[in-house]
């Protein structure tokens, strides 16, 4: 007779004496009582576990920031007004446009160079100063002659275009985050233009000031 190697070669035998005589019933009771016990503790396990509940994270919509600045749309909305310093002063006359709703200060005749908007009087929440200078420099007696040089930093600083003119971005930097400022020369270089937009300091309105600016 072959000698099986592993466990899984011998062969499992039913004697016919052994049903014969009923030895098999044993066996089959013996399932049907383990069967109905691993269905009773499944049972009792369903009811006395508690359910998990998952965290699911809440989903919110990030806040959006409405566009100031003027859209094709908006166009209608914005006020342009045509700025015309004292001749005598050898300032430039200059348009511009705001929101409608900003109201012009009125200045007296030692601030012809400068203009103001406010976005309303009370409570303030945008201010718009245009100022214009004549360019010099005043430890040199000679006009500035690179952006670089009007500023005085010693790193260059982010430009923009206004009017065709390339101007150096001074505002915002540390400690005065709320003011976005702009220098420019005029285009014969004779004057100094600045533009500063004052936001609450708080820095609640940076982001609209940034789309302003």
């Amino acid at each position: 007779m072959k000698q099986p190697r592993h466990i899984w070669d011998i062969p499992i035998i039913v004697s016919k004496d052994m049903t014969r005589h009923g030895f098999a019933a044993p066996f089959v009771l013996i399932g049907v009582f383990v069967l109905l016990l691993a269905l009773g503790g499944a049972y009792y396990l369903g009811k006395t576990q508690r359910p998990v509940v998952l965290n699911t994270p809440q989903v919110t919509d990030a806040p959006v920031i409405a566009s100031l600045a003027p859209s094709t749309d908006q166009a209608t909305n914005w006020k342009t007004y045509k700025l015309q310093p004292d001749s005598s002063l050898e300032y430039k006359e200059y348009s511009i446009a705001v929101p409608s709703s900003w109201k012009p200060i009125e200045h007296s005749s030692n601030f012809q160079g400068t203009e103001t908007f406010w976005d309303s009087y009370e409570p303030t929440t945008y201010k718009l100063i245009i100022q214009q200078e004549k360019n010099l420099n005043k430890q040199t007696s000679q006009p500035f002659k690179t952006l670089k040089e009007l500023t005085g930093f010693p790193y260059d600083v982010m430009t923009k275009i206004v009017d065709g003119q390339q101007s150096a971005r001074v505002l915002p930097r540390a400690g005065s985050e709320s003011i976005f400022k702009v220098l420019f020369f005029s285009k014969d270089a004779k004057l100094i233009f600045s533009i500063e937009l004052d936001t609450p300091r708080d820095g609640s309105k940076f982001k609209e000031g940034e789309v302003l600016f």
